[in-house]
C-alpha cells in the first residue's frame, strides 16, 4: 500500500501539501457539506477524482464554491486527508462503518484509488467480520456492482450460519432480492420465515391482508412483468421458495397461518403437501 513517502510533497517529520490545506494556503475552492466549509486545491481534488475535475468546469468558476451532498463532513475529512497524505495505514485503522462509507463515496467520486484501497481493507478484515458488519459489506457491494465481494460475503455468512442475520431486514428491496436469491442453503422453512419478517417490517401496509399468490404461476421473473412494483418483486422471491419441500408439521405452523399466501393457495399447498407425505 502507499505511504506518505509517496507524496513528492512529505519532508522528513511533516506534509507540507497537508499543512497548505490545514492553514487555508493557496486554496482555489471551497467544498461545503451542511454547514461545514473546507479549504482545498482543485488540482489534488481533480487529480485524485474524475467526478471532482468534471464538477470543476461546471461549478465553482465564479463563486469558488461547491456544495457537496451524500456525504458527511466526517468522511469528505478522511477522504481529503487520504489524497493529500497517500497514508493507506490511515484507512487502515477506520472503523467498519466509516470505511464502507468512505468505500461508497469514493465509488459515486470516481476516485478509483482510494475506491480500491477500500475494497483491499475490508477483504483483509472480511473473515473476522461480525455478521451485521458483512451484511452492511453486502448492501455496499451491492450498490457498487462488485459481484465478486458479495457473493464472498454470502460465503462466509453461510459458514457462519448467519445467513438470517436480522441485519438483512434491513436492505432496501432490490439488495434483499440479491441477497435472498443466495440463500439457497436454508432451509425452505427459514428462507419463508426471512421473507415473510421482511415484509412485515418493510411494507407494513400489507401486513395483516392477503396479497401474495403462488398458486397456478410458474416461476415468474423479474423480467416477466411489464411494470415492475415491490409486490411483483415479492412475488417472485415468494415462488423461488418450493413450499411443496416443506413438511406437512412445517407448513401447517408457518406457511398455512402467514399473510403472505392467500388462503386457496394455503389449502389447494396444504392438499398437495399431505398427500404427497402419505406416499413418502
Amino acid at each position: 500500500m502507499n505511504n506518505p513517502s509517496n507524496n513528492p510533497f512529505s519532508t522528513k517529520g511533516s506534509n507540507r501539501i497537508l499543512d497548505l490545506r490545514k492553514h487555508g494556503l493557496f486554496s482555489d475552492i471551497v467544498i461545503r457539506i451542511g454547514s461545514f466549509k473546507f479549504q482545498c486545491h482543485k488540482i489534488v481534488l481533480a487529480c485524485a477524482s474524475q467526478f471532482f475535475e468534471m464538477l470543476f468546469q461546471r461549478e465553482g468558476l465564479q463563486t469558488g464554491e461547491v456544495v457537496l451532498q451524500d456525504t458527511t463532513p466526517d468522511i469528505f475529512e478522511i477522504f481529503l486527508d487520504y489524497i493529500y497524505t497517500k497514508d493507506a495505514e490511515a484507512l487502515d485503522c477506520l472503523e467498519t462503518i466509516l470505511l464502507l462509507s468512505l468505500f461508497k463515496c469514493a465509488n459515486m467520486w470516481l476516485a478509483y484509488e482510494v475506491e480500491k484501497i477500500c475494497e483491499q481493507v475490508c477483504l483483509i478484515r472480511i473473515d473476522a467480520m461480525e455478521p451485521a458488519e458483512l451484511v452492511q459489506l453486502f448492501a455496499v457491494s451491492f450498490h457498487l456492482g462488485n459481484e465478486y465481494l458479495y457473493s464472498r460475503i454470502i460465503g462466509i455468512l453461510h459458514k457462519k450460519r448467519s445467513i438470517d442475520c436480522p441485519e438483512a431486514l434491513k436492505l432496501g428491496i432490490d439488495c434483499f432480492m440479491k441477497y435472498f436469491e443466495m440463500t439457497g442453503e436454508m432451509t425452505v422453512a427459514d428462507r419463508f420465515d426471512m421473507l415473510e419478517k421482511w415484509v412485515n417490517k418493510n411494507m407494513p401496509e400489507v401486513t395483516g391482508v392477503v396479497v401474495f399468490s403462488v398458486h397456478g404461476k410458474s416461476n415468474p421473473k423479474i423480467e416477466d412483468f411489464l411494470s415492475v412494483t415491490d409486490f411483483d418483486k415479492i412475488t417472485v422471491m415468494l415462488n423461488d421458495i418450493d413450499l411443496m419441500e416443506m413438511s406437512f408439521h412445517e407448513f401447517y405452523c408457518q406457511a398455512a397461518k402467514s399473510n403472505m399466501l392467500n388462503h386457496s393457495d394455503q389449502i389447494e399447498l396444504m392438499y398437495q403437501i399431505g398427500k404427497k407425505c402419505m406416499y413418502d
